[in-house]
């Protein structure tokens, strides 16, 4: 790949503007399937220059800024005119107007914690810069960036360093309160660079994105790898995925793109909302990197993915499982575009001790290879409390160096120093990024990942992984809603107990749901719950991208604010 003429974000933007500037770069489906607003690479850089000229006539370079927005393409301008100032872009979850006593302690922490000079915003929630008693919010100025756009484009625009600040990625908190990543114009570009050699190194670049662009994913995919791609992403709301996900294939189809995925639940969705008649009319033999991560991939959804989209084309080679977290911009191993996913059957008492052994009979758990790491990357298994690294077929924690590695956490020294420069109990080979995330490298090289540490759930000296009790509840009754459950552990005195809260849909619930539960858990398990809570749909703590808060579940069973729709739970019997 030949390198580009640019060192940080901003002379990405201006490459483009200048080599292909009338190039449309974003477009936006208001209703998932109409076209509406679009900006090429000039109109996004006049736009930027514009947004970054009024807010250097109030603020300096070096200053945070919250970015909080509806969906659609306002979004794009601000986090660019945001990079333009030289201004640290600090991107928010959009609010749910009708759970702001859920939503809005969280976008205040964010503003405050993150020390934000600004409030970046639309119309839609302008309204939300004053407290009811007249305050200010967390003491930030809030901008409505129309206001921005009206500016005349002037004024030097600040120099920037390679290595200057270019975002706060604060993290989804599935695990705890969510942390401030720090993220330099040089991590970006390196990561920019790895899933532009190893995952989307297709001409011409097209892309669909459904994904909240304040997350990690759909903002490397959605903002930032079209313009250092030069080519086209098609923008639609999650909220509009959500509703009918068949709106997804057919932007895809419509727009010929190449490039589009999601974390696992938005396949599973398809599987469950698409209809076959719908996909057989497409024709998505465009599509060649079907990316799937941030949550554990399940092979059965790959499989169930791909028969579902065959007719119209589309290819197992597509599938692109994949492993990345926010500590490391995004990518860090990803499938090739020319193989089908690997995958391995495994006996899970081995598992369960730390080892990989190929199950010897159908019981065994199908895990999903995440291919390879990146180029440029490193990565080692460790045994967690030893930091000892492990050898291959051998089960720890996931280690990773890389130029794209986060320098820390914001105003947080401590994390950074535990999990952004942890060292090897054998000294030398640097400083690496401890994920929490549990795994192996099979003999070939490639990465399996297993659990989560903090997740991973020890009963009678037997290590159990959440994700894979919550499969078995939710195939027990089509009422049981699929990834809206959550396993974890209670203590009961010496030992840890197990507690399975789920999600049913409308409908007529029999008094034997529970027992079917319990069975199956301790059919495939060999463990029996001490808790089976069946919650209103809609009431499972997830974070802004829609992974399960088990540590949130567990603290609303244990006060007792679950929204359980039925009375009775199976307490400890045998």
């Amino acid at each position: 790949m030949t390198q580009l003429p640019f060192e940080n974000l901003r002379e990405m933007l201006e490459y483009r503007a200048a080599s292909a500037p009338k190039l449309p770069g974003f477009r936006y489906l208001p209703d998932g399937e109409t076209e509406g607003a679009s900006l090429s690479f000039e109109q996004l850089d006049d736009k930027a220059r514009r947004i970054a000229s009024a807010l250097l006539d109030r603020h300096q370079p070096g200053d945070r800024a919250v970015l909080l927005f509806t969906p659609g393409l306002d979004f794009v301008s601000a986090f660019y005119g945001c990079i333009y100032a030289g201004m640290v872009a600090v991107p928010a979850y959009p609010l749910d107007p009708s759970r702001l006593q859920r939503t809005l302690p969280r976008l205040e922490r964010v503003v405050e914690h993150s020390g934000a000079a600004c409030v970046l915003t639309d119309g839609s929630f302008i309204s939300l810069a004053e407290h009811p008693d007249g305050s200010r919010r967390a003491g930030a100025q809030w901008l409505k960036v129309d206001d921005l756009l009206a500016s005349a484009p002037g004024g030097e625009l600040p120099s920037i360093d390679s290595g200057a600040l270019a975002l706060i990625q604060y993290t989804s908190g599935s695990t705890g309160l969510p942390k401030g990543v720090v993220l330099s114009h040089q991590a970006l570009l390196a990561n920019l660079y790895m899933m532009w050699q190893d995952a989307c190194d297709v001409d011409p670049y097209v892309g669909v994105n459904w994904l909240p662009v304040s997350h990690d994913m759909g903002l490397l995919a959605g903002v930032l790898i079209p313009v250092f791609r030069g080519g086209l992403c098609v923008h639609m709301s999650p909220l509009h995925f959500l509703q009918r996900p068949a709106r997804w294939l057919e932007a895809i189809a419509r727009h010929r793109a190449v490039v589009s995925g999601g974390p696992n639940f938005g396949y599973e969705l398809c599987l469950r909302k698409v209809d076959p008649a719908e996909v057989s009319v497409l024709d998505l033999s465009s599509w060649e990197c079907a990316f799937n991560g941030a949550e554990p991939v399940r092979a059965d959804t790959l499989r169930g993915f791909a028969k579902l989209c065959e007719p119209a084309g589309f290819k197992p080679t597509t599938l692109a499982p994949c492993y990345g977290l926010a500590e490391a911009s995004l990518i860090v191993a990803t499938s090739r575009r020319t193989e089908v996913p690997s995958t391995r059957s495994v006996d899970p008492d081995a598992l369960a001790t730390g080892r990989v052994r190929r199950a010897s009979n159908g019981s065994g758990r199908e895990l999903i290879g995440c291919g390879t790491p990146c180029r440029g990357t490193e990565l080692c298994i460790v045994e967690p409390a030893s930091r000892r690294r492990l050898g291959r077929n051998q089960v720890g924690e996931i280690w990773i160096a890389s130029p794209s590695v986060a320098s820390g956490y914001w105003r947080d020294d401590e994390a950074s120093r535990a999990t952004l420069r942890a060292t090897l109990s054998d000294g030398g080979a640097g400083e690496f990024l401890r994920s929490g995330d549990l795994g192996f490298v099979d003999d070939s090289g490639e990465l399996f990942v297993t659990g989560r540490r903090k997740d991973m759930l020890i009963v009678e000296g037997r290590n159990l992984y959440p994700h894979d009790l919550e499969q078995t509840v939710q195939r027990c009754d089509p009422l049981l809603r699929n990834g809206c459950g959550a396993v974890f552990a209670v203590n009961s005195g010496e030992d840890e107990r197990v507690v399975v809260v789920q999600e049913v849909r409308a409908g007529e619930l029999d008094s034997g749901l529970r027992n079917r539960v319990r069975a199956a858990i301790v059919r495939e398990h060999g463990v029996a719950p001490y808790a089976i809570e069946l919650i209103r749909a809609g009431t499972l703590p997830k974070t802004s991208s829609g992974k399960i808060q088990r540590s949130e579940c567990r603290r609303h069973f244990l006060d007792g604010s679950l929204e359980v729709v039925a009375p009775g739970q199976l307490r400890g019997e045998a």
